[in-house]
């Protein structure tokens, strides 16, 4: 993609362009897999892959890309999501939303018809932030096919010392109002549920930690809740039955 330039993602920003800019510039890369083999004899036609970080190198640049680009204390940020990580999902529905605002409002969003714009940053920075957790030990992947749809972000442990897995999932909501942005951030945990996201969770994952956010401009909120494996529960593929709420939080309703 020669002609593909920064201020193309300013003109037109979908969020295609901007993980194409990252898969051309080494920062993401496709994930070979055996799903994609079978469809590289397909002549052209058009197919959906899955793109990763490549190695642990490519995480670091990705943090340190995300530092100077949110331009805010990293030690707070990290904090804040390795929260997740100790089940303190309480500190993260109350923590996370000023965090967001405290980042965006260094940016003009007053203009309604960017919306989209910001959903697609604010995937991408997701992705950033989330990228310190991408090593031997986890591995953050975006948009994979799992159960019956695709989550957005998962936290995936492959070093069986560790026990947890963190499912995420974004909504733009309409307006500001936190009513409304808690009924759309419910609707999307409950979404993991109904499209069992929860599906083909590794036999050493003990914990499973949801979270939902609803943003718009500068404001989010946050549903959230933690997931311990049912004693006695079946090794291998598992349903979502084999899964019991421990604790549940979300943000505070404040006008």
């Amino acid at each position: 993609m020669p002609h593909l330039r920064y201020n193309v993602l300013k003109n037109k920003p979908e969020i295609n362009a901007i993980y194409t800019l990252l898969y051309y510039s080494g920062y993401l890369t496709i994930n070979f897999d055996d799903k994609f083999n079978n469809k590289v004899d397909e002549q052209w036609k058009p197919i959906e892959v899955e793109l990763i970080i490549p190695n642990r190198e490519v995480a670091e640049l990705w943090k340190q890309w995300i530092i100077d680009f949110i331009g805010v204390n990293w030690l707070m940020t990290s904090d804040i999501f390795n929260s997740l990580f100790k089940k303190n999902i309480k500190k993260f529905c109350k923590q996370f939303p000023a965090l967001y605002m405290e980042i965006i409002s260094c940016f003009d969003n007053g203009d309604s018809k960017k919306a989209k714009l910001y959903e697609g940053w604010y995937h991408t920075f997701v992705l950033g932030a989330l990228a310190m957790f991408h090593s031997n030990d986890y591995q953050v992947v975006s948009n994979r096919e799992t159960g019956k749809g695709r989550p957005d972000v998962r936290i995936i442990t492959i070093n069986i010392k560790f026990d947890t897995c963190i499912i995420f999932e974004f909504k733009l909501a309409k307006s500001k109002d936190l009513e409304e942005m808690r009924k759309f951030a419910r609707e999307r945990l409950k979404q993991i549920t109904d499209k069992n996201y929860r599906s083909n969770t590794a036999s050493h994952i003990e914990t499973i930690v949801e979270v939902a956010i609803a943003f718009c401009n500068e404001s989010t909120f946050v549903s959230a809740q933690c997931l311990q494996r049912k004693k006695g529960g079946k090794n291998g593929k598992l349903s979502m039955h084999d899964w019991e709420i421990v604790s549940s939080a979300e943000s505070r309703l404040e006008g």
